[in-house]
């Protein structure tokens, strides 16, 4: 399948490849990579050959037939910079089907219910009180039940500052089990992951 090209994408997906092609670049990553990602004959295949690197994406890139930003998410998500199923979505947002190794098993979302209880597999961890004026914590849910629970999303709360949306984060965490609720990129966006 071909990657659509960067004016079609979303911002957040643009900017977020470029953040993961600067960090899985970086000296410790690489190393990472070269000696605890790579097999023995896969390090061999990269050093002998004239056409792969000196560029990491590019030798991860050859040595498992992928593209450039596909290596790079693949890096990243074995790097643990990857909220959960974020590289699916983001591969999902670049015109890529889902991982043809089946890597792609069924993941457990949350579920936040029309009774405010907010749910994880068959595991009730929170009950929200729905009410007239929606609390903070009812937002944030509601935001990401909305969006069907993708590792991350805008800030649901655009007209406030960033202390507003800590808040409403901190509040949402307090006694939390199983999932917790994070801040990313500054406050323009939160995610969640399981813990």
């Amino acid at each position: 399948m071909v990657a659509r090209s960067q004016t079609e994408l979303p911002t957040f997906v643009v900017e977020r490849i470029a953040d993961l092609k600067r960090k899985v670049r970086l000296d410790p990553i690489v190393w990472r990579v070269w000696t605890t990602l790579l097999t023995e004959t896969e390090r061999q295949r990269a050093a002998k050959s004239r056409k792969m690197g000196p560029d990491i994406v590019d030798i991860w890139a050859k040595l498992k037939n992928l593209s450039a930003v596909q290596a790079v998410i693949e890096i990243a998500r074995k790097a643990n910079f990857l909220f959960p199923d974020e590289d699916q979505e983001l591969l999902h947002h670049l015109g890529y089907s889902s991982d043809p190794r089946g890597r792609g098993r069924a993941r457990i979302k949350p579920e936040f219910g029309e009774d405010g209880t907010l749910r994880f597999g068959d595991r009730e961890i929170r009950v929200v009180p729905r009410r007239k004026n929606k609390t903070k914590p009812e937002l944030l849910l509601q935001a990401f039940q909305d969006a069907k629970w993708v590792a991350e999303i805008d800030n649901p709360f655009p007209d406030t500052d960033r202390q507003y949306l800590d808040n409403a984060v901190r509040l949402i965490n307090e006694d939390l089990v199983c999932i917790r609720f994070k801040m990313r990129r500054g406050g323009t966006r939160v995610g969640w992951t399981r813990v």
